[in-house]
């Protein structure tokens, strides 16, 4: 859809009705926030840590929800890219933990419904999340190894709509430019204590550069039921169909300047991209023991057939994985003051059937790699709250994680290559919470983390099985001193400082024979240091405004790469110095809602050597819905222009990509509209 078309029906359609009154002012949200991703739920106000909680306008507010990047915009410390490619899927980064990643979400631990969505060995795929399913995300910035074991650089909690609300059901449709079409239904109903929700939808795009379309449908379920003792469980299920998802590639800069909307050659030539097949299963249970105790059980089983096809190699993997957990957790009673105890168990297996073949312009060719990889992961950790003072709590916990991989090669041509790897790792934390009074915390926070390579980041450089045995995992120690402020209703402020000392930190080089494909080294010593902060004004109606900005000094301080070259003091590439969004909205007591947001993104570098660097840019977009009711019926137009200012940057940077073939174009200035339909029963 044109820019100027969707100027044109967007001001025709939403802007006669801002003096509307069709329907009551919708409730406030709430004030009291919780956040349950530290497993022991806490007020937002009382967690020792820097996190965030996105609800309502946040997560939806007329987005056209394309990808998770949308929503994160405005938490500071995270920076999120690649909404258009979705071959690569999103490239996501916690306080620089997943920056390196060109594929899936890496250094970040992913829960879906309280179940992990972070595959054993550490790597994430959230393309079976429908983000108009989601109710509410939490995010926790800085390691959590204590908690959750490996790869938790940041902690990305995402939570469905419950289904024992008011029964609804609604239809919806969107059309946006570069060929966006998109189809949903959603519904929920209760029966006694059993409450059910659905949602469907079809995705298509033909996208903004050549060999850039995808097509995907999806199913959520959610099944939830209330014991009589107060316990709950909730099962859910998700099925991803994306038969076609083709990967553009990366262009040098003189291919950008001729036309920024080509694909790469080699990617025309070998039709690169991937498809994906889904089912996620997940259950989670709660049930109050006697003295107000608590037990947790979860369980979740994924089966995922994914098929990607690189310039000369396809890659054929079946993977399988699931696990359980275990929780309890009661409250102490120490002479010095009350607290909460929380001991709990993890145990994950993951199985995966990887094959390669040739790539024959676009046809499978011979077989040339063929392995069975197998990783087990268990945990066990301890979480302790202890009163102080009446103003002072102490946090305290330790984790214990061993990790084992095991690869049974099955292409014997060349040798027998069956190789195992273990990691064994102790993840300990502590932090201070201090509250002055109920508008005022501080909190000082040490924590610990490690990353494991997963079985991709193993990959030997030669192209053979078994294992990279050199490759060892990245170990980190987090600094913080934090606050949240609220001098006066409808105002939050809060900011963070912290350093991040990490060993072993793992970077990824493409390998010279075979683009598409990295290999990972370890940096001997980073350093990041950062400051974060975020203010937030006004009420759900009127008017409000939220600002949020990031400083991120990520550095190698000792590090010479596989090419004998010395990086010490070199800028960690993918990660902005400077993030800064705004965010001015505007909501009417008639259900109107206007929004427009800024975001700029300072200069950053696309490779270690930090000889190309990303120039800042300046991203704006514009969000405007309308709701009407008639007769119990709720009709909602939505739409927004993104790229308002037609702006030049890059979706994507592929870090030290060879050749040159760093840069992933953005669209100019382009549009979306929406309509649904819907009703409570």
């Amino acid at each position: 859809m044109p820019g100027g078309t969707c100027y044109t029906v967007l001001i025709a359609v939403c802007l006669p009705c801002i003096t509307a009154a069709q329907t009551p002012a919708p409730s406030k949200e709430p004030l009291h926030i919780t956040i349950t991703a530290g497993r022991l739920d806490n007020a937002l106000a009382e967690t020792p840590a820097a996190a965030s909680v996105l609800t309502g306008d946040a997560l939806h507010g007329a987005r056209q929800q394309l990808g998770l990047d949308e929503v994160l915009a405005g938490v500071p410390g995270v920076f999120a890219v690649n909404r258009y490619n979705f071959a690569q899927d999103l490239r996501l980064s916690i306080r620089g933990f997943g920056a390196r990643a060109n594929f899936g979400i890496r250094g970040v631990r992913i829960l879906i419904d309280g179940i992990p969505a972070t595959t054993p060995d550490g790597q994430s795929s959230i393309d079976d999340i429908d983000l108009d399913t989601l109710d509410r995300i939490e995010i926790i910035r800085g390691p959590a190894g204590a908690l959750y074991g490996p790869s938790a650089g940041g902690v990305l909690s995402m939570e469905t709509r419950h289904s024992m609300t008011t029964p609804y059901a609604e239809s919806g449709i969107k059309r946006g430019a570069y060929g966006v079409s998109d189809l949903r239904f959603k519904g929920n109903n209760t029966h006694g204590r059993l409450g059910y929700a659905l949602n469907a939808s079809r995705f298509r795009i033909e996208g903004y550069r050549a060999q850039s379309a995808a097509e995907r449908e999806l199913f959520n379920g959610r099944l939830d039921y209330d014991f009589k003792n107060g316990g709950e469980l909730t099962t859910t299920f998700a099925s991803l169909d994306a038969p076609l998802a083709q990967d553009p590639g990366g262009l040098t800069a003189e291919q950008v300047r001729a036309d920024p909307r080509q694909a790469a050659p080699v990617n025309l030539r070998f039709d690169t991209g991937e498809s994906v097949r889904q089912q996620r299963l997940g259950l989670h249970t709660r049930h109050p023991l006697a003295g107000g105790a608590e037990v947790r059980l979860s369980g979740y089983f994924v089966q995922r057939d994914f098929a990607n096809r690189l310039p000369f190699n396809m890659i054929e993997l079946d993977r399988r994985f699931g696990g359980v957990g275990v929780e309890y957790q009661r409250e102490t009673q120490w002479s010095a003051g009350s607290g909460r105890l929380l001991l709990g168990v993890d145990v994950d297996y993951q199985n995966d059937e990887r094959r390669r073949r040739e790539n024959l312009d676009g046809v499978a060719g011979d077989l040339r790699f063929d392995q069975r990889e197998r990783v087990m992961n268990s945990g066990v950790f301890i979480t302790h709250e202890q009163q102080l003072a009446q103003q002072l709590r102490l946090d305290i916990g330790l984790r214990y994680d061993r990790l084992r991989i095991t690869a049974d090669d099955r292409f014997l041509n060349n040798g027998d290559d069956s190789d195992a790897v273990s990691f064994a790792h102790w993840s300990p934390s502590i932090a201070l919470l201090v509250q002055r009074d109920s508008a005022t915390q501080l909190y000082v926070r040490i924590a610990t983390g490690f990353e494991t390579p997963t079985t991709t980041e193993l990959v030997r450089i030669d192209g053979s099985g078994g294992f990279n045995n050199a490759l060892a995992p990245a170990t980190s120690v987090n600094y913080e001193l934090g606050a949240r402020i609220t001098p006066v209703p409808d105002m939050h402020l809060e900011a963070a400082l912290f350093q991040i000392d990490i060993g072993d930190q793992l970077v990824p080089f493409e390998i010279s024979d075979s683009p598409g494909r990295f290999a990972f080294e370890n940096a001997g010593r980073s350093r990041n240091r950062g400051l974060e902060a975020a203010l937030s004004l006004g009420k759900y109606t009127g008017w409000g405004l939220k600002l949020a900005y990031t400083y991120s000094d990520f550095r190698f301080i000792k590090f010479t790469d596989k090419n004998s070259v010395a990086l010490d003091g070199n800028h960690f590439p993918g990660v902005p110095m400077h993030l800064f969004n705004l965010e001015s909205r505007y909501r009417h007591y008639s259900g109107v809602y206007v929004a427009f947001e800024a975001r700029y993104t300072g200069r950053y570098y696309a490779d270690n050597l930090n000889t190309v660097e990303i120039a800042s840019s300046i991203n704006s977009g514009l969000r405007l819905s309308y709701p009407h009711f008639v007769n119990g019926w709720r009709f909602t137009v939505s739409g927004g222009i993104n790229n308002l200012f037609d702006e030049r940057y890059y979706a994507n940077v592929r870090l030290n990509a060879r050749g040159g073939r760093y840069f992933e174009p953005a669209p100019g200035r382009h549009g979306y509209l929406g309509f649904s339909a819907g009703r409570d029963f």
